[in-house]
């Protein structure tokens, strides 16, 4: 099954178009069972009313990430990315980015 043609795909498509016309960059989808996750980047301000605080620790590095339900989706992100990051980065293919974030600048 696809993920646009079933249930589960058709709720995910519609909390990201309302995702995307509040301003939040949809980063991946993630189709489960129960309910979509979606990770995003610059969350809207009523999103992060809703949200909780999340610590993860992933290879070492400990950081922070924050999930709010939305829609029948899990909606999820890291700190606040600088949109300036995200404007000097869009640009960059896939083998310049892995080199940008091994040199230790933020993703």
């Amino acid at each position: 099954m696809n993920i646009r043609t079933n249930s589960i795909g058709v709720i995910a498509q519609r909390v990201i178009a309302t995702l995307r016309k509040s301003g939040c960059q949809v980063l991946a989808v993630k189709a489960t069972q129960v309910r979509p996750m979606i990770e995003i980047a610059y969350p809207s301000p009523e999103l992060k009313e809703g949200a909780i605080e999340l610590k993860e620790q992933v290879n070492g590095l400990r950081r922070r990430a924050y999930a709010a339900r939305l829609g029948g989706c899990i909606v999820h992100w890291h700190e606040d990315p600088v949109r300036e990051e995200f404007e000097l980065t869009a640009g960059m293919s896939a083998s310049e980015y892995i080199a940008y974030r091994a040199a230790g600048f933020p993703g």
